[in-house]
């Protein structure tokens, strides 16, 4: 990472001492630049000054009458708001215990009384930049943070839309097809020697529909075809469609079996005495009307 010592956009910056000629000599020196130059007597005024308008770095004397300057920077950097604040000591106290001390309050900088004007300007042009590159990391990464969300909540909404569109795929298609459908590209083909077919509908059901109200007869039926939806399943056939009474099932697809034509056969017997548990208006029971076709010809499902 380079750090140029060009000027620094505008920004502000806080002197806190309680020598009114180091203030003026430091508001002098830095007042060459573009910073917005604020200035306060202790630690107590600089917290207030602070708390109404937020520098971007403060220059700090650490022997104030009231609070001092280390118990303002640890004040400072335990408060959230103010934490990432740089703050350069400027201080007469030269012992290396009182240097560490400063760092380990959460300075940035410590500089000795008396100093040199050159030597602050570069550490707080270099700590001005320091601070500005670390503000546009934050943005940084808040921007890449909120990316990272959208991202995450499309990739969401997506597998709710993939989740949507195979339950689509498995009203109209058997499992074992929306499988293939998953796992393989382009178009599929499969060929079956043969397979058995039931065509089933109720007798008499045109008088019948004229003889009940709407909801009831669609009640029936949805009863009646559910109840032939658990023997498909019980049977392992699979139901092609319903059209208004009639029910179609297929033996032998979309997985190939020997014993198609035998479980057809089974389910149908079973289904006659299905229907004989559901009556008409008329208080007889419904029948039945069944039709089996074994097909041997070569089939293609696609």
């Amino acid at each position: 990472m380079n750090i140029r010592a060009s000027k620094p956009e505008a920004g502000s910056i806080l002197l806190v001492d309680d020598k009114p000629t180091n203030l003026k000599v430091l508001s002098e020196s830095l007042r060459h630049e573009e910073w917005v130059i604020l200035v306060a007597p202790d630690g107590e005024s600089a917290l207030e000054q602070i708390a109404l308008s937020t520098p971007d770095l403060i220059l700090l004397d650490i022997r104030m009458p009231g609070i001092d300057g280390f118990e303002t920077c640890q004040r400072l950097k335990n408060n959230p708001d103010t934490a990432s604040i740089p703050i350069i000591f400027m201080t007469a106290l030269s012992d290396t215990f009182d240097k560490v001390r400063g760092f380990q309050a959460g300075a940035v900088d410590y500089i000795t009384k008396p100093f040199q004007k050159d030597e602050v300007m570069a550490r707080v042009k270099l700590h001005f930049r320091l601070h500005q590159l670390a503000q546009q990391l934050q943005q940084k990464n808040r921007l890449l943070e909120i990316e990272i969300q959208e991202r995450q909540e499309v990739e969401e909404s997506l597998r709710l839309e993939q989740q949507k569109s195979e339950r689509l795929l498995l009203n109209i298609l058997p499992q074992e097809i929306v499988n293939h459908l998953k796992q393989f590209q382009g178009s599929l083909a499969e060929r079956f020697d043969e397979a058995t077919v039931l065509f089933a509908d109720i007798v008499d059901f045109t008088t019948m529909a004229a003889e009940m109200r709407p909801l009831e007869l669609v009640n029936m039926l949805n009863q009646i075809f559910s109840a032939f939806d658990r023997l498909a399943e019980k049977y392992g056939l699979e139901k092609i469609k319903t059209i208004g009474d009639a029910y179609m099932v297929v033996g032998g697809l979309p997985v190939s079996r020997p014993d198609h034509a035998q479980a057809i056969a089974e389910m149908a017997l079973e289904m006659q005495q299905v229907i004989q548990t559901f009556s008409r208006s008329d208080g007889h029971p419904l029948q039945l009307r069944i039709g089996i076709k074994r097909m041997f010809e070569k089939s293609v499902l696609k």
